[in-house]
């Protein structure tokens, strides 16, 4: 937890969520760590709101630990605070400040917590005041009540801690004593200490640091000083000094709330830069309005992302821009559904099958027991042997074959369920069916069939499988080879990936055969065969949906044969897949993957033996596989295979 905790003050917002996901499974599976399981929800809880997704709390707030209950109190009354629930953030500071009031005098560390619960308590307060009518007469005494407390906590909040150019604002709004003006000088100053501050526990908090002291200069503008101040502001606004962090922008556009939406409207309204990237997980702001799901964050943004090209654009170019508007905010839903359907769908069930992993390669021998009882049943319904004897499964590669096969079962029902509950929510498909063509089919057709063929048949959606109607249709426990291969058909107007003489079909015959042959492989039933190719199995004439697909169903797959040859790594949708490919394999063990290459010489392991012969070789790791350098049949692909590409930090 402290190694999460660490990377969640860096703003390493999904590295941290893999570690805690992993520690609240160990939770979960250890009994000894169970005492721990709210201390791991909380922190899980943190992270989402940190990376705009909203998690409800209140099941870690029954945890007994006092420091962690005034935490999550704090959490609480922030996401309701983002929510426009500004009663019930209160609420939840007034019983945060209840504690810590009851305890600062114990250690420096309680102390910092009851200073927290001021500001918090003061800015609910705040915030309930702008909430009322004031023209109301009832609630005009409400709001009178809500200003002088929060003026009050403002200022022992500013008393006993670092300034805050938010507080200094605050009651700039609401004391009308000493005028705008005495405050805002005060705001420029404690804003500014505030992004000077050194501490690294200060990181994640620096991006609204800097939009503050920004804001503040903004604020302070006159008209002599007024063009200084803005550039000084802009300035702010974006990363450039301090890359290893996130913009204002972005922190604004991870949590949603109407006083979020505000600021990011002067960030537009100043002309901030908000394209930068998150250097940590390459999201940009519009990336993470659209996680948070909130559109009205995203309009502002949009907005502000066409100000912005249309200020650089020619004459007449309005629909070009608009063109590029709509790809970025194409491109942000489908990274939102890229996150969504990973990591809450299929990266739990790849975490659970690392953990089984691990106990076989480290556990016990009664944690090894138990592991084959639990799942041999699996293993005589996929070789249909109901006299499968169980000694063979002590042995590693039996378990592993089971592993795998249980875990890519389990990966293809959550992928084809999440399509189902898509469909029927909007009708909306973002990511195409699992595909695959069955080899005898493959086998007989004597060159790469086209999706228009009609080899290619969808996972049956498994509210379905029961209905005894599977024709058409495969099932769900079939092995399936991935192939991965470069379209060497490079006649003028080629519409097709392979040569005159087929040299990519036979090849993957071959590879098939050798495969099945092959010591490491498991014995597969020929009715239960199928392969994967690119050709087929996306729909040539409307691409996108498959295109999108790529990393899903690689995930689902059993097994990845890369056709290799001196070009193949030039290519960029090769690499791609082989990047894809290694780190599914690298990180859950799931996948297996081989290379097809030439046959070598007796006793040697890199010269070919000019038979034209191919073998089939496990693949190693490749330590620097990049993009960079690649090339496309249609540079027009560029954005796609990068986007990919991309997609691979998600993965991990």
């Amino acid at each position: 937890m402290a190694e999460g905790r660490e990377q969640l003050d860096r703003g390493h917002f999904e590295t941290s969520f893999q570690i805690f996901a992993n520690a609240l499974e160990r939770c979960e599976t250890i009994s000894v760590l169970a005492p721990l399981k709210y201390q791991v929800l909380g922190n899980l809880g943190w992270v989402d709101r940190l990376a705009g997704q909203a998690l409800a709390l209140a099941d870690a707030a029954s945890d007994s630990n006092t420091m962690t209950r005034s935490q999550i109190e704090s959490e609480l009354g922030t996401v309701f605070r983002l929510m426009d629930r500004h009663e019930e953030a209160e609420a939840a500071f007034a019983r945060q400040y209840s504690i810590a009031t009851v305890r600062q005098q114990e250690d420096v560390a309680w102390r910092r917590v009851h200073c927290r619960a001021i500001g918090n308590l003061a800015m609910a307060n705040y915030q309930r005041a702008l909430q009322l009518n004031p023209n109301d007469p009832h609630i005009k005494r409400k709001t009178r009540y809500h200003d002088d407390h929060a003026i009050s906590q403002l200022e022992q909040r500013i008393n006993l801690a670092v300034p805050l150019s938010l507080c200094y604002t605050a009651i700039s709004d609401l004391d009308p004593n000493k005028g705008k003006a005495y405050w805002m000088d005060k705001a420029v100053k404690a804003a500014k200490d505030g992004v000077d501050m050194p501490t690294s526990h200060q990181e994640s908090a620096l991006p609204l640091s800097r939009f503050f002291y920004g804001r503040a200069l903004l604020h302070s503008a006159d008209d002599n000083n007024g063009p200084n101040l803005k550039a000084k502001a802009l300035e702010q606004f974006k990363n450039t000094d301090t890359p290893e962090t996130i913009t204002p922008a972005i922190a604004l556009a991870m949590e949603p709330s109407t006083e979020h939406r505000r600021y990011l409207r002067e960030l537009v309204a100043a002309g901030a830069d908000l394209t930068c990237l998150d250097p940590n997980t390459g999201y940009t702001a519009l990336d993470y309005a659209v996680f948070a799901g909130d559109s009205a964050a995203e309009s502002i943004i949009l907005d502000g992302l066409r100000q912005q090209l249309l200020s650089t654009a020619g004459e007449h170019e309005d629909a070009v821009v608009e063109a590029q508007v709509e790809q970025q905010r194409t491109e942000a839903r489908l990274r939102k559904g890229y996150r969504e359907m990973f990591r809450e769908k299929l990266r739990p069930i790849l975490l659970q099958s690392r953990w089984r992993w691990h106990n076989w390669q480290y556990g016990s021998e009664d944690v090894k027991d138990a592991l084959l009882r639990e799942t041999i049943d699996v293993m005589r319904s996929f070789y249909g042997d109901d006299t499968l004897d169980p000694d063979r499964m002590t042995t590693g590669i039996m378990f592993d074959d089971f592993r795998r096969r249980d875990t890519i079962l389990a990966l293809r029902k959550a992928y084809a369920d999440a399509l189902a509950a898509g469909r029927e929510s909007d009708g909306e498909r973002m990511f195409d069916q699992l595909r695959a063509i069955r080899y005898s089919d493959f086998a007989q057709f004597g060159r790469l069939p086209r999706s228009s063929d009609g080899l290619a048949m969808p996972l049956m959606d498994f509210a379905k499988l029961d209905l005894g109607d599977g024709q058409g249709h495969i099932g769900s426990d079939e092995f399936i080879i991935f192939f991965s291969y470069r379209w060497i058909n490079h006649d003028p107007g080629a519409n097709a990936p392979d040569d005159a003489n087929q040299t990519q079909y036979k090849r993957m015959i071959a590879a098939v055969e050798s495969y099945l042959a092959h010591k490491e492989t498991p014995d597969i039933p020929p009715e239960k065969l199928y392969i994967w190719m690119d050709f087929a199995c996306v729909d040539q004439d409307n691409p996108s949906t498959g295109v999108s697909a790529l990393p899903l169903i690689i995930a689902q797959c059993d097994a990845v044969i890369t056709l290799q040859d001196d070009d193949y790594f030039d290519r960029a949708w090769c690499c791609v897949e082989a990047l894809l490919t290694q780190t599914l394999r690298d990180i859950y063990h799931v996948l297996s993957w081989f290379q097809q290459v030439p046959a070598r010489k007796p006793g040697e392991n890199t010269v070919p033996d000019e038979s034209g012969r191919w073998e089939l070789r496990y693949m190693e790791h490749i330590s620097r596989l990049t993009l960079a350098g690649t090339k496309l049949t249609h540079e027009s692909d560029r954005p796609k295979v990068m986007f990919l590409e991309r997609q691979c930090g998600l993965v991990r």
